[in-house]
């Protein structure tokens, strides 16, 4: 009900589409913690294969509830600034093979960054930059599995800066973890 005070404007793709946002300014989207009102989402459906891969690149991602990608594979996000987002910067649910590369995490975080949940199983997050934040940077659990996360810069986080739970196996390597007040990689 947009005459609601609690809505706020938000951008879901839905079905099987798909999202290609390059160079753009996404600002103030999102209400709630579902996944189809996040701020800006692919919520893809079970029965509705994918039109293609998602592409989000080189955006100012700012003041949104959550990028969410979920039920989508091979989508690649890279280049962008997340800045003072009001929930997880990125969730990726259901979302095999997604590349995520490149973005800079900064400003207000009140928990993970990224997170890989459900079965986001082969994905690859790398060079990534994370400036300050509550919680574990990157939290990879639910059975996503055989994800790689290399060669990011993680700096004091008021949690974990990798953290992988309930995965039977992934891999961290080259990662720098500075300044955090608990575990590097748990």
């Amino acid at each position: 009900n947009p005459h609601s005070p609690e809505f706020v404007p938000f951008l879901t793709v839905g079905g099987g589409g798909s999202l290609a946002l390059r160079d753009s300014r996404v600002s103030g989207l999102g209400f709630g913690w579902t996944e189809k009102f996040s701020g800006l989402s692919v919520v893809s459906h079970p029965f509705m294969p994918s039109l293609g891969p998602s592409a989000i690149e080189g955006n100012v991602i700012e003041d949104i509830v959550t990028l969410v990608l979920s039920g989508t594979s091979d989508a690649h996000v890279a280049g962008n600034q997340f800045r003072n987002v009001r929930d997880n910067a990125l969730r990726l649910t259901r979302a095999p093979r997604a590349q995520v590369a490149g973005n800079l995490f900064h400003g207000a975080s009140p928990t993970n960054a990224i997170r890989l949940l459900d079965r986001s199983n082969d994905a690859y997050l790398a060079g990534n930059v994370f400036l300050g934040g509550t919680r574990a940077a990157i939290l990879v659990r639910g059975g996503s599995d055989r994800v790689q996360v290399a060669d990011n810069l993680l700096w004091r986080r008021d949690g974990a800066a990798i953290k992988f739970l309930n995965t039977a196996c992934g891999r961290a390597s080259g990662n720098i973890a500075l300044d955090g007040r608990q575990k590097g990689i748990e």
